[in-house]
């Protein structure tokens, strides 16, 4: 068995499957509510592990050959930049459905980032000191830079690396300790972009609101290389979520012809991306937006997203991709060591993922409870006071 092999990918959700069903009946967290978005909330789960699958397939590569890069494997090239793709979606549809459906409310851009940064902020510092905190005892203690270039370095990744993301402490292997954080700044690029999206919608918003917006896109634009491929994914999210408010396009529950029929269209869209080494380019794009409207409308992958773990899974998403980079970079560190783990086999190197999945999903738990859900509730009750 090798971390490119199918069989890998589907006993790692497998024993993910197991864990959260045992967590489930010794904690007994309170059950997950239903929601209109019940499909969405399991494809969740299962992108969430697939960051993992995917960061554990280019670890083997990197221990085997030293560089860390794009998968030899296409199917999990395109694993990687469809869970980027569909995190996008799943954030633009979410959120632009909430605008619609409330549009005679209006838009409160204060109540909105005070919800973002509550929802957000708590769990991802917690994740970085454990990254500042793992990078600075691999160099020693030992500051390798200015004072002051320290200082840069945590204010630019404290505010989600929208601006940059720099080495920590200089040192060169930080990409593999902070994983899939990159994505963060586009995820408050759309963020900031909700007063013109509000503007659209409502033909009117707050000029401070459009004017924060407008300072927010040009300090982006002036510190990062702009991916439009990345602002298509959020276009096709957006466009469902407007689609499926106007035309209201829902499965009927008791049809399963109906069922069948989305789910066999969707695999048949996941076929073709197989032709595509990643999804950046406009027909896979507007491929991956068939299914996740497939998705978004009820369309449960012949059962598979309806699977009440994966749901749960999905609640601790935001922990899993958060501190799954951290624990890998751990283990292979401290705990294999670098030079011992080149010499894995592929077998050895597998179970050893296999054995961290528990692990991960444990932990996540315990930070979902501890950490994101008691600062969740308090957003929601500064809002609802004010």
């Amino acid at each position: 068995m090798t971390s490119s092999s199918p069989i890998f990918v589907v006993i790692i959700c497998l024993i993910a499957s197991l864990t959260a069903y045992i967590i489930q009946k010794i904690a007994k967290p309170s059950p997950t509510t239903t929601s209109r978005n019940a499909t969405i909330d399991g494809l969740r789960g299962l992108l969430a592990l697939g960051v993992f699958i995917h960061h554990s397939n280019l670890w083997n590569q990197f221990l085997t050959d030293g560089l860390w890069e794009k998968s030899r494997s296409n199917i999990y090239n395109q694993f990687g930049s469809i869970r980027v793709a569909m995190f996008f979606m799943i954030t633009s549809f979410l959120f632009i459905s909430k605008l619609l459906n409330e549009k005679e409310g209006g838009f409160n851009f204060q109540y909105f980032l005070i919800s973002r940064v509550y929802r957000l902020m708590p769990m991802y510092l917690f994740s970085l000191a454990l990254v500042f905190i793992l990078i600075f005892s691999v160099t020693q203690w030992q500051l390798n830079t200015s004072i002051f270039e320290q200082l840069q370095s945590v204010f630019y990744w404290s505010t989600f690396a929208a601006f940059k993301h720099p080495l920590i402490n200089n040192y060169p292997l930080t990409n593999l300790c902070t994983g899939a954080l990159w994505t963060m700044a586009y995820e408050w690029l759309f963020y900031f972009i909700m007063p013109l999206i509000a503007l659209f919608i409502f033909n009117k918003t707050k000029p401070v609101y459009t004017l924060i917006a407008v300072v927010f896109i040009l300090l982006f634009l002036r510190f990062h290389t702009f991916v439009v491929y990345y602002v298509y994914e959020f276009i096709g999210g957006g466009l469902v979520a407007y689609l499926m408010y106007k035309i209201k396009l829902f499965i009927n529950p008791n049809s399963k012809l109906k069922e069948i029929i989305s789910s066999i269209l969707l695999v048949g869209c996941l076929l073709l991306f197989l032709r595509y080494d990643n999804a950046r380019n406009l027909k896979c794009i507007f491929l991956l937006t068939i299914v996740f409207g497939l998705v978004a409308r009820g369309t449960t992958l012949f059962g598979l997203f309806n699977i009440k773990q994966l749901h749960f899974i999905g609640k601790m998403s935001y922990s899993i991709y958060l501190l799954h980079s951290v624990m890998l970079f751990a283990v292979f560190y401290y705990g294999v060591g670098f030079e011992e783990a080149k010499t894995l086999s592929s077998t050895s190197f597998c179970i050893i993922i296999f054995c961290l999945t528990p692990i991960l999903m444990t932990l996540s738990y315990l930070t979902y409870t501890f950490i994101e859900k008691p600062f969740m509730d308090k957003s929601k009750a500064i809002i609802n006071k004010s």
